[in-house]
């Protein structure tokens, strides 16, 4: 019964992975063609003098192909997030030579109060800077353990030097830095952003869902 359900996990994410490829290659045509667009917009705009029509009906045109490209973007973006929503990420965790990404996270989890969280793989997760630890991504069995562990890392991993956060894609976490600058300008004295309708000091404006995790979720952020 388990090794059919792990087969259809992952039937599913490689369908996934395919569609997410379709949307990139679509997309990267899309970007060509609004370009070639918008560069012959440009030569016929020098010579239009008379038939402004022309020039209009290009214009629709680029405006039209620019709007099939946010669709393609923002549909891109939810499969994105989709493959990510049993993930979240460790920050600060301080890296050594020959740690268990997993072991780590199940101390983590129990300091966060989720202990008995199900961990599929963890593992060190993007670039290399100097001077900052890299996160620790880790996937998690079931999207509930998740949203128990975001929901109690905040109070219980106050005094620690690591903290759990969200997995976002980069258009969400984007959006949610865009909106951390703006809520620390109007709340300067919490540098913490805007305050939600629960009257908490967050920047979370979204709720969650039946079946996924809302990435701007107050807790998430």
């Amino acid at each position: 019964m388990l090794a059919n359900i792990e087969a259809l996990v992952e039937g599913a994410l490689q369908k996934l992975k395919e569609l997410q490829n379709d949307f990139i290659n679509v997309r990267s045509v899309q970007e060509m063609q609004i370009e070639e667009l918008q560069r012959s917009n440009e030569t016929l705009a020098k010579r239009c003098t008379g038939p402004a029509e022309r020039c209009t009906n290009q214009d629709t045109k680029v405006l039209l192909l620019e709007r099939r490209d946010e669709t393609y973007t923002s549909e891109l973006n939810r499969l994105e997030r989709f493959s990510r929503r049993d993930n979240l990420r460790i920050v600060g965790y301080k890296a050594k030579e020959g740690e268990n990404c997993v072991e780590i996270a199940k101390k983590a989890f129990q300091k966060a109060g989720v202990p008995d969280a199900k961990i599929e793989r963890a593992h060190r997760d993007g670039g290399i800077t100097p001077g900052r630890d890299r996160h620790i991504l880790v996937k998690l069995s079931n999207n509930q353990d998740k949203i128990s562990l975001l929901k109690n890392s905040r109070p219980r991993l106050a005094g620690e030097q690591f903290f759990l956060v969200n997995d976002l894609t980069p258009v969400d976490l984007k959006e949610k830095q865009k909106h951390s600058t703006e809520g620390a300008t109007l709340y300067p004295s919490t540098g913490r952003g805007l305050v939600c309708g629960s009257g908490k000091d967050c920047v979370g404006r979204g709720m969650i869902d039946a079946t996924i995790l809302h990435p701007l979720t107050c807790f998430n952020w």
